[in-house]
């Protein structure tokens, strides 16, 4: 894996040259949950035209830093304040894209766990709740489809498919589209939600993606809100650019500011030209996060990122034998089953895919299970939804029941994605 940074100086702009010493002296005596931003460690001498700015002064310092080896630097109007740093103080280097951490001898290595917030869920593509890592089939010219949890895709001219595949380290999983003949292009994304995005209101979106193709050259990116709070049929371009990718995965850089609208909720989509017959582009690693810089990518634990997805895709899969939930009878032909969600969707779910009616069964008051025929959405709510069940017949109206797989089956309860 290689690493390509094509931020622009704008973008990584990290030095708080407005920082007065009064500034400078409140960070090192109070210390605050966001580390001040240095310019380098490396240094032992002292640079010029450096207004505003802070060093850490190297090892062997020489000139106006003579005496001062490891101390916080500024130089203020026409003479250099020094700060000597507390143990325990983080500052981050803005050259290295790094935080290290003063041990009262050193300055140490000191790993992000502050400022690295992905806005992106799933963005290493490790759940894949709709297909477990089987192919999926996106037709020409319809609407976005979803796939891997929280990312969506389409495409033009001929159909593409899209599969959860081994990533390439540090990433476990990465999500492949693969083009036909004839396809004119392809599209993958993410909706972030209002509630996510509200503090990306006119501050700075570093983002980053690790990407791959077998034969494209280039890929675009684009921003957008959502013209509606939550609903993006219609959005606004915030900002776009150009990568230049080959067949290696690398990690590329970009970073857009979120305006005055991204309260709405933010999209970002990844575009491409053709993508013909066995040729596939390949993604992982997507972050987008607000800050001054873009962090090393933000891994969570596989249950958080698994809850995450379930606010937007509430899901249940089972093994032979595993329980859905109670129910009640209400025909001797069916009922109503009722299933409680993973955790609480973003809104109340609309309608329900289940992987097949005849991979369910009801006991009846024998104990017996009968097979079932139909199961459809009945209503919904926060917590919990039911479903009408049908079977030939068997059961008693007015007893209860207990709904569970005979065979490996699933449950996706539709209308929480954006």
């Amino acid at each position: 894996m290689s690493y390509n940074n094509s931020m622009t100086a704008a973008t990584t702009m990290l030095a708080s040259e407005g920082l007065i010493q009064e500034n400078i002296r409140a960070l090192l005596q109070d210390g605050i949950a966001a580390p001040l931003v240095v310019e380098t460690k490396t240094l032992s001498a002292p640079p010029g035209g450096t207004a505003g700015r802070v060093w850490i002064v190297g090892a062997s310092p020489t000139g106006a830093w003579a005496g001062y080896a490891n101390y916080l630097a500024q130089y203020m109007s026409s003479a250099w304040s020094f700060y000597m740093p507390y143990t325990g103080q983080v500052v981050v280097l803005k050259d290295a894209l790094a935080q290290v951490q003063w041990n009262g001898a050193a300055w140490t290595s000191y790993p992000f766990a502050i400022l690295s917030k992905n806005k992106f869920i799933n963005g290493d593509m490790r759940i894949d709740q709709r297909n477990s890592g089987a192919v999926q089939t996106f037709t020409a010219a319809a609407a976005i489809a979803y796939c891997v949890d929280r990312f969506y895709a389409s495409c033009t001219g001929a159909n593409v498919t899209g599969q959860r595949v081994a990533g390439t380290a540090p990433y476990e999983y990465a999500y492949k589209i693969t083009g036909l003949a004839a396809n004119t292009g392809t599209l993958f994304g993410q909706r972030i939600e209002s509630h996510n995005a509200i503090d990306l209101v006119n501050q700075l979106v570093p983002c980053q993606a690790q990407i791959s193709s077998s034969a494209l050259t280039s890929v675009t990116w684009t921003a957008y809100y959502a013209s509606v709070v939550d609903n993006f049929t219609t959005k606004t371009q915030i900002g776009t650019g150009t990568l230049t990718i080959n067949s290696t995965p690398t990690i590329y850089n970009f970073s857009f500011n979120g305006g005055a609208n991204a309260g709405n909720g933010i999209c970002v989509e990844f575009t491409t030209g053709a993508l013909v017959a066995a040729q596939t582009i390949t993604y992982s690693g997507v972050q987008g996060e607000r800050n001054i810089f873009q962090s090393p990518y933000e891994f969570m634990s596989h249950g958080q990122q698994l809850a995450l997805c379930q606010r937007y895709l509430p899901m249940v899969s089972l093994a032979i034998g595993q329980q859905i939930g109670m129910g009640l009878c209400t025909l001797t032909t069916g009922g109503i089953a009722f299933v409680a969600f993973p955790v609480t969707p973003r809104v109340v779910p609309t309608g329900v895919t289940v992987s097949a009616a005849a991979s369910f069964s009801y006991l009846n008051a024998a104990g017996t299970g009968v097979v079932g025929s139909a199961l459809t959405f009945n209503n919904a709510s926060p917590v919990g939804g039911a479903l009408n069940f049908t079977v030939a017949a068997g059961l008693i109206a007015g007893n209860a029941t207990i709904a569970y797989a005979n065979a490996a089956a699933s449950i996706q309860w539709l209308g929480c994605e954006l």
